[in-house]
Order: C-alpha cells, then sequence, then structure tokens
C-alpha cells in the first residue's frame, strides 16, 4: 500500500497544530485572565498598633467624713472616701422633692408653671419648721408664686417650709408625695436612699455616696433644676432677695447642685462643676458628707477638683495617616493601610491601651478605599480606628495572568 505523500502529512501536521492553537488562545487564555488570581497579602505592623499607658490618678479626698466622685456621661464613680453606707443627706432631699414634683408637673424651656396660692395651712408649716430649729423663709396666706418661683424658694436658700407646701400642692399631701417620691427613687434604682419628709430635716432621710452621685446625674439633666442651683442670689415677690446655701456658687468653679446641714450641725455638699481638659468640656459631679462645718467642706471641694484634671489623659490612638499594615500582591503591588483620621480619647486614671488590626482580603483597590478597622477598648467601650489604602493597588496585570495561567 502506498505511503502518504508529504505535503499532505503536512497539512495534517499544520490542522493539528492550529487546532491546538486555537484551544489555547480560544480556552486557555480567557482560562489564565479570567480566572481567579490570589489575594493581596496583609502584614500588620505592629509597630503601627497604638500602645499607651498613663498614670494611676491620686484623688485628693478630703481626710474627713464620706466622699464620692464622678463625671457626667460616664458610668460609674472615678473613686471614693470613707464609709459608703447610708448617712443622713439632710437638706439634699430636696432635690428629690424637686424631681418628683417636676415628673409630675414639669416645666418646659424657662416657662413659669401654674400658679400655687399659699393658706393658712402653709403658714402653719412654716410655724412647725421653726419649732424644729430649720431654715425657713417667709410665707403668708394669700401670696401667689408660680412653680418655678416655688422651686427656687426651696432649692436657693433651703427653705424647709417651701419643700412641703410645693409636695402639699403638687401631690395633695406630704404621704401622697412620698409614695410618688418612692415610686421615683425605685423607678431610677437609687434603692439606697430613703426618704420620709420632703425637707430633710427628718434624720431618717438617708442616702449613699453613690446613690447621691446619681441623683446629681438626675438633677442635671433638668434644665429647669441647673437654672435654679447654679444662681447666687434671686429675688422673689414678696420674699425679696433669697441667697444661696451654697456659699461656692459664684465664687468658684461650682454650678451646684445642693447644700445640706444634718441635725447633728455636720455639712454636706452634692455638687457639680464644669472642667475643660484639653479643648473638652466635661462636668465633674461630687458629693462630700459629714463636714464639722461648711467652711471645712468648702475648703475641701478645691483641692478634689484639681486632682480630678490631673488624673485626665489624652490617649493619640492614630495620626492621619499613620500605617497600620502592608498590603503586597503577588505581581509585585504593594499598598499601605493608614489611619484615615486623627483619633484621640481622653480617658481616666491608669490605662494599657493596645490596639487591633483587622484587614478585609482585597485583590487591589484605589487610593482611599476602605480596607478594615484598627479597635481599642477604652472604659468598657470600643472605639474603632478607620484604615484606607494610602495608594492605589492595581488587580493584576494581564501579562501576569498570561505568565502564571495555574497560579
Amino acid at each position: 500500500m502506498p505511503s502518504d505523500p508529504p505535503n499532505y502529512l503536512r497539512r495534517r501536521l499544520l490542522v493539528l497544530f492550529l487546532a491546538l492553537f486555537i484551544l489555547v488562545v480560544g480556552i486557555g487564555v480567557p482560562v489564565a485572565v479570567l480566572g481567579p488570581v490570589p489575594g493581596a497579602r496583609a502584614a500588620v505592623d505592629v509597630t503601627g498598633a497604638a500602645h499607651a499607658a498613663t498614670k494611676r490618678a491620686e484623688l485628693d479626698f478630703p481626710a474627713f467624713g464620706s466622699s464620692a466622685v464622678a463625671l457626667v456621661g460616664r458610668n460609674g464613680l472615678l473613686g471614693t472616701a470613707g464609709s459608703q453606707a447610708p448617712k443622713q443627706m439632710a437638706s439634699i432631699t430636696k432635690l428629690v422633692t424637686a424631681l418628683t414634683v417636676l415628673d409630675r408637673h414639669p416645666l418646659k424651656g424657662s416657662a413659669a408653671g401654674p400658679t400655687i396660692r399659699f393658706t393658712a395651712a402653709d403658714e402653719a408649716i412654716l410655724q412647725d419648721v421653726l419649732a424644729h430649729d430649720g431654715s425657713w423663709e417667709a410665707v403668708q396666706a394669700g401670696w401667689t408664686l408660680t412653680e418655678r418661683q416655688t422651686l427656687q424658694a426651696m432649692l436657693i436658700p433651703s427653705a424647709n417650709n417651701y419643700a412641703r407646701s410645693l409636695a402639699n400642692w403638687a401631690f395633695g399631701s406630704e404621704q401622697q408625695y412620698l409614695t410618688a417620691a418612692r415610686s421615683y427613687l425605685a423607678a431610677h434604682h437609687l434603692t439606697h436612699t430613703t426618704v420620709v419628709s420632703p425637707d430633710g430635716l427628718d434624720p431618717r432621710n438617708r442616702s449613699t455616696p453613690g446613690d447621691l452621685i446619681a441623683l446629681g446625674r438626675l438633677a442635671l439633666r433638668s434644665s429647669v433644676i441647673t437654672s435654679i442651683v447654679g444662681k447666687a442670689r434671686v429675688t422673689e415677690p414678696h420674699i425679696g432677695t433669697i441667697e444661696n446655701t451654697n456659699a461656692l456658687i459664684g465664687h468658684s468653679a461650682l454650678n451646684g447642685i445642693k447644700t445640706g446641714t444634718t441635725d447633728a450641725g455636720h455639712a454636706n455638699l452634692l455638687f457639680s462643676a464644669p472642667l475643660t481638659v484639653h479643648s473638652q468640656r466635661l462636668q465633674v459631679i461630687g458629693v462630700i458628707l459629714d463636714a464639722n462645718s461648711h467652711d471645712q467642706l468648702d475648703a475641701a471641694v478645691g483641692p478634689l477638683l484639681t486632682s480630678v484634671r490631673a488624673g485626665l489623659h489624652t490617649i493619640t490612638l492614630a495620626r492621619q495617616h499613620q500605617v497600620f499594615a502592608h498590603y503586597r500582591t503577588a505581581w509585585g503591588g504593594s499598598a499601605a493601610a493608614v489611619a484615615s483620621k486623627d483619633v484621640t480619647r481622653l480617658v481616666w486614671s491608669k490605662q494599657d491601651v493596645h490596639g487591633t488590626a483587622h484587614l478585609q482580603a482585597i485583590s487591589g483597590g484605589l487610593q482611599g478605599d476602605r480596607v478594615g478597622t484598627v479597635s481599642y477598648t477604652l472604659d468598657g467601650r470600643r472605639v474603632e480606628v478607620p484604615l484606607e489604602l494610602d495608594r492605589s493597588l492595581l488587580v493584576a496585570p494581564v501579562w501576569w495572568r498570561l505568565m502564571h495561567p495555574l497560579r
């Protein structure tokens, strides 16, 4: 049998070559170009994750009585000193009265509120307060004051008779007031606070420093109460000018809240003061109980506030463009994961802060694309710093895909 001519063999080889070429170009090249590629590997720069330590605060509490101090907007207490058991709170009780009355008869903005007409029953209350040597302001049957004015007469000069008259007006009787006050305390978890009268004269009105801090926080949420207790004096119709029993108002940084004097002559103060630390505006709230005198107590407030300020520190968690990780691709591309903004936080006392970077898996991206976060925990709260690419990271080029068809 004759063999195939050479030209025929060549044609068959050419057809086979073309078929293989078409197969490679038609299938292999698309697969190589369009197939999955390995992602960019992220290497965390451990030196970039913030680590900051601050010193322990030393609060300058008075050596006498019981004390506690806190920051408004921050849970818990900054510190305490002395017994934290319930103590006689005296006229700080009037804050419970004010809050309970405003809960029943709220005032909006600078509204004066409804008119209260005083009667012979209010004159009798005054005589009872005088008999018990309590603080008072004059009252006569037929006088009228607004709710706000009556609150001022109770809170600024700490008039016991106005506390009782206000409770009677708001609730009909002192007993009905006490029912409402106890419900208010329970609803706000002030479980260590006891009230048996609206004025604080009864020594059984007791509370703990911790509960009084919580009570002060509630009072500071009321624009009505804060507008009253921050006044050094005010002029009332009928009564005339009344002075704040808190001698530090108008003469120090304090802007509230309430004094108290026990039947044994001991001085109490629940106080608040604005504080600016590193351009951040804060509010300190503190309580000191059982001082021998108001002069002794007042002298202790300034050093305590100074020590609070000294215990606050600013920690820088990230600077804008700070590098926290690097991305590298198999085809030679690289980009850094950087902080998108400055992030600082004000912290209290001793803190040892570490950041943990969390990076997304990417195959490419544009400058400014979000690629992860750095997480911190400060005072039980999570703070996250957004990370972004500092430059564009190109996806795998065609030439690399063709040279690595099997990846």
